[in-house]
């Protein structure tokens, strides 16, 4: 399990609580998003937009239909999605260039479509699983419809991409504690370990979502769904290495969008938020969030005007003074988008 140990987020494992919600925005409450998104985006006649989760398509079309002269660079690493956004190319000739990959391929994605550093005019994010990605059995990525746990973001065709089976399975009980306790904030994680390692020998094992979350209910019963909800997105989020590949895609913002360049990002998840909350004001060490927030740790810790400067210095200025989140009438109507937070920057 080395293989496993070493994709651990090591600078988030102390000083965050997180929260866990492993959706986007179901299709019927996209409008509202989008139009924030739009309005943060601000963009001009012949800007060039990289949708770096583009997902159902709903942004990019939203953005093709704001201006009949914007260009969108379409990526995703999901196979199905890039259907889509081919067909999206077809219906908007010469304005849509689909991309399949990860954050981390855009480096070598986007010179041989000539886009070089400084030459973006925004970016955006809409993170988490699409609605269409949650429905499908097939997956593995929601407990409310029974599949294979799969949950590989790259679809089934990654063969060489580890899946959450294979966690379950193979994970001896610390790494499978860590990952719990990490990427799903899981307060009974070592017990939930020590459960699902005995649970391969003495039951028949976890071979599909409808069996782990039976399992977890006939262990925690009333606090059933709590759990369930963050094993689930701990187990997703490790398979996709999801968080250090936010990491990467905001320092790759960074490099590649001019000056005055806009970057949107919309989470529903509390970690999320704050790797990109962390970027924009600069609470950075080494090109990775501080796992802390700006906090004077006691009276004897003390800094400089200078040294307090140098620490705040962020490349970002951000959009708007608070983070923005849905209005109070969408978010009772449900529940995967009451957490949903829109923040966008200018890169200086």
């Amino acid at each position: 399990m080395a293989a496993f140990t070493s994709r651990l987020f090591n600078i988030f494992t102390r000083g965050i609580n997180l929260r866990k919600y492993c959706t986007n925005a179901p299709v019927e409450f996209s409008p509202l998003m989008v139009q924030n998104v739009l309005e943060l985006l601000n963009l001009k006649d012949n800007d060039t937009v990289l949708d770096m989760t583009f997902g159902d398509g709903l942004h990019t079309e939203a953005i093709l239909k704001s201006n009949e002269s914007v260009k969108v660079i379409a990526l995703d690493r999901d196979p199905f999605a890039i259907e889509k956004a081919e067909a999206l190319a077809l219906k908007y000739p010469g304005r849509v260039q689909p991309l399949l990959g990860r954050f981390s391929d855009l480096p070598a994605l986007l010179p041989p479509i000539g886009i070089k550093r400084n030459t973006l005019d925004a970016v955006m994010f809409d993170l988490g699983c699409s609605s269409i990605q949650l429905n499908d059995a097939s997956r593995g990525f929601s407990p409310e419809v029974d599949g294979p746990l799969d949950m590989r973001m790259d679809g089934p065709l990654a063969s060489s991409s580890i899946t959450a089976y294979d966690i379950l399975t193979k994970a001896d009980e610390q790494d499978l504690g860590r990952i719990l306790k990490t990427y799903g904030s899981e307060e009974n994680s070592k017990k939930l370990a020590r459960s699902l390692i005995a649970c391969r020998y003495t039951l028949e094992g976890l071979a599909s979502t409808g069996q782990l979350k039976e399992f977890l209910k006939g262990i925690f019963e009333e606090k059933s769904g709590r759990v369930i909800k963050n094993v689930f997105y701990a187990l997703r989020t490790f398979v996709n290495n999801e968080f250090n590949e936010l990491n990467f895609a905001i320092l790759f913002a960074q490099g590649y969008l001019k000056e005055g360049g806009r970057m949107v990002s919309l989470t529903f998840n509390q970690l999320e938020d704050t790797i990109v909350k962390r970027h924009i004001t600069g609470n950075v060490l080494e090109n990775s969030p501080n796992p802390m927030p700006f906090l004077y740790y006691s009276q004897t810790f003390k800094l400089s005007q200078e040294e307090m400067d140098a620490l705040r210095r962020s490349v970002w200025t951000p959009l708007s003074k608070h983070v923005i989140t849905p209005v109070d009438q969408y978010k009772s109507t449900n529940h995967r988008i009451r957490n949903a937070k829109l923040r966008g920057a200018v890169r200086l």
